[in-house]
Parts: structure tokens; sequence; C-alpha cells
């Protein structure tokens, strides 16, 4: 009896998502439309570029990402160094992300809440920086623990949140819950194999990124064959 509640409520959850997702597009006139899908196809791009780069810099540089959260073990006042280079570099690309958008915003003639509310709800100023700064804290806790090898494992976790939430990365429902299940399950493995590398949570990044764009992409090229 309670599996069957349980299937029901995943149904109508799916449902209400489906539901959700086509009355946002049903309101959204075709400029409008494809304006917003330019918008989410150049953040995950932007995104995976840069992920990109941490991946290389990982794979070519003496000392990398991972080499450097490793050494914060051994040597204490690193680890202090560690959270400041990750919250400076948080800092700098929250401000010229909320920069770029007040502008398309000031375009637009919203307010970028408004601007944020209709094109991007899930980067809601107050929300998305309260859930990066708990992210964040939990982040540097571990580094200050000692235990920079549960850093990349912690990334995973916080990919298959953004999955099972629905946030970030654009893709179909019953992908994005399948992904986010895999991911955690990945960042416990990786855990418990102490398995410390930030390849493994950057290239599942990257890859989320792509597929999302390959989505918008699916998703653009039908917007305009009903149009």
């Amino acid at each position: 009896m309670e599996q069957d509640e349980l299937r029901s409520l995943v149904r109508d959850l799916k449902s209400i998502r489906q539901a959700v997702d086509e009355a946002g597009i049903k309101q959204l006139a075709p400029g409008a439309m494809l304006s917003r899908s330019r918008l989410h196809f150049a953040i995950h791009l932007t995104a995976a570029v840069l992920v990109l780069l941490l991946i290389l810099a990982d794979c070519f540089l003496r000392i990398g990402p991972t080499q450097f959260l490793i050494q914060t073990h051994f040597h204490f006042p690193l680890r202090f160094s560690a959270i400041g280079i990750i919250g400076l570099l948080l800092i700098f690309l929250c401000g010229v992300l909320y920069a770029a958008l007040a502008v398309m915003a000031k375009r637009e003639g919203e307010a970028l809440e408004d601007y944020l509310a209709r094109n991007l709800p899930y980067l809601m100023t107050i929300p998305f920086l309260s859930d990066l700064s708990v992210k964040f804290a939990a982040v540097s806790l571990l580094i200050l623990a000692g235990r920079p090898d549960w850093v990349a494992p912690m990334f995973l976790i916080f990919i298959g949140d953004y999955l099972l939430q629905g946030r970030f990365f654009v893709l179909p429902l019953r992908l994005a819950w399948i992904l986010g299940a895999a991911s955690l399950i990945v960042g416990v493995l990786q855990c418990l194999l102490w398995y410390g590398t930030l390849l493994l949570p950057f290239g599942v990044f990257v890859s989320l990124s792509f597929l999302s764009l390959l989505h918008l992409g699916d998703l653009r090229s039908k917007n305009e064959s009903q149009a």
C-alpha cells in the first residue's frame, strides 16, 4: 500500500513539474522564449568553460587544485589560504554574474529580482546566495577539519542536490532524478574509497552542463517548429 502511494506521489510531482514548465513556456512570447533560451545557453556554456579550465589546471599544473587541497591536510596555515581563495573566487564569480544580469535586466526595463523570477528563478538573489553560503561553510569546515579528501565527494553531493531539486541544470525531469541519485551514490563511494581528486566532480559538472546545452538546443528547435 505504501509503495502504491509513493508511486502515486511521484507521478503527481512529475505532472505538477511538467504543468509548471509548460505553463511557463506558453506564457512567453516567441521572442522572449528565444531570449531566455540564449540566456540559459550562455550561463551553462560559461560555467562549462570555467570548470574545463580547472580540469586543465589539475591535469597539467605541478600543484593543481586537487594537489593544493591535499597539501592543506599537512600544512595547517594553508587551510585558511584555501578557504580564502575559494571564498574570493565565489565572490568574484557572483559579482560578475549579477552585474551582467543587472545590465540585461536594465535593458529589459525590469528590476533585477523581477528579471530573475521570470528567466532564472534558481538565481533569485537571497535564496541563491543563502544556499551558496551554506555550501561554502560545509566545504570550509571540511578543510579546517583536515579532510580535504572529502571536498570532492561533497561537490558531487551538491551536484546531486541541484539535480534532484531541478536547479541550474536544464534536463528532463526523470533524467535529472536518475543522474541526481547517481551523483549522490558516486559521491558517497568516492568518500568511502578515499579518492579525493577533484577531476571527478569537475568532469561530472562539465558533462551535465553539455547535456543541458543539448537539451536547450532540442527545446529551442521544438519551440521554433511550433511557432
